[in-house]
């Protein structure tokens, strides 16, 4: 089917397309990543929608930001105020890899100590996780390090024990943002019904950094809050779809995994490491919900 585009917004484009397919009055909520030309879109989309049927939730649930990409975000902005911290590492890590016969030296040297795992690696600025990748693996060559420099005069950039301990602290705290990317990114099991304890987990480990004694980790955890509070304020989309589906039925439990497979791990982590907290979260939350959900009267809509 064309569409004239350049003569329509891109949202407008959108619902000519959905008009044609008669599935205008059908749209429950729409997921695109944090570009600006989508939330343009989405709101001509939102308005157009609205006026052919009410929304659930009053349409607060109508544009859900990819949260993949908004954890992306927060994790980048927080990376951003602790630089210092990662700097020394990321530095002596790319003198190590500048060269073949800086690497063999270096893991000749891992080998004396009996250190074995993998090479070092170097991060990609544009992606958070490659750094924390590249800190734990560092980290368990720590030992490592001060040999080398006996051996390599060069080598100017050999990380403290202090320096060890704040980047164990930074991995510490990466390490649920880490399992939470890899949960939600997952292809192979539904991952819908695992957003709002994700979600939560995200808030609850952001809140207790946020009052952090470790003056780098409260710094960077401020800022990952002003960014999460930005997208999802106060939770209410967490609010909003929990006035439709309770997440504690244990219906809305089944992921359709199954066998020790990776992605069946990380969903039994979510699963067993989290539901309990956000049952515990929305019992005390202000939250009304209808005797028959939104959800439930839109499903049993006709054609």
């Amino acid at each position: 089917m064309m569409i004239e585009s350049y003569k329509l917004h891109e949202g407008d484009a959108i619902y000519k397309c959905l008009k044609d397919w008669g599935i205008d009055g059908k749209i429950f909520s729409i997921s695109v990543d944090n570009a600006s030309y989508n939330d343009r879109a989405v709101n001509t989309l939102k308005t157009n929608t609205s006026r052919v049927k009410k929304l659930p939730c009053d349409g607060r649930l109508f544009h859900v930001r990819c949260c993949a990409h908004i954890l992306n975000l927060l994790v980048k902005d927080g990376l951003s105020k602790i630089e210092h911290v990662i700097e020394e590492v990321r530095e002596a890590v790319k003198y190590i890899n500048h060269s073949e016969a800086r690497r063999q030296s270096f893991s000749n040297v891992a080998h004396q100590l009996q250190v074995h795992d993998r090479k070092l690696s170097i991060d990609v600025p544009t992606r958070w996780n490659s750094t924390f990748d590249m800190l734990s693996l560092a980290i368990k060559f720590k030992d490592v390090f001060p040999r080398y420099a006996e051996h390599e005069p060069h080598f100017k950039h050999l990380p403290s024990e202090e320096d060890w301990k704040n980047v164990e602290k930074v991995c510490d705290g990466l390490k649920v943002f880490k399992v939470c990317t890899n949960i939600i990114s997952g292809s192979d099991y539904p991952t819908s019904n695992l957003y709002l304890i994700e979600v939560y987990k995200i808030k609850e480990t952001i809140d207790k950094g946020a009052l952090s004694k470790c003056d780098f980790i409260r710094s960077m955890t401020e800022k990952m809050k002003e960014k999460f509070y930005k997208y999802w304020g106060e939770c209410h989309v967490l609010m909003a779809i929990a006035a439709v589906l309770d997440p504690r039925d244990s219906s809305s439990h089944k992921t359709g995994s199954s066998g020790g497979s990776t992605s069946s791990r990380l969903v039994e982590y979510s699963l067993g490491s989290g539901w309990d907290a956000f049952g515990e979260f929305l019992k005390d939350a202000d939250v009304d919900r209808p005797t028959k959900s939104e959800l439930e009267m839109y499903l049993e809509e006709g054609d």
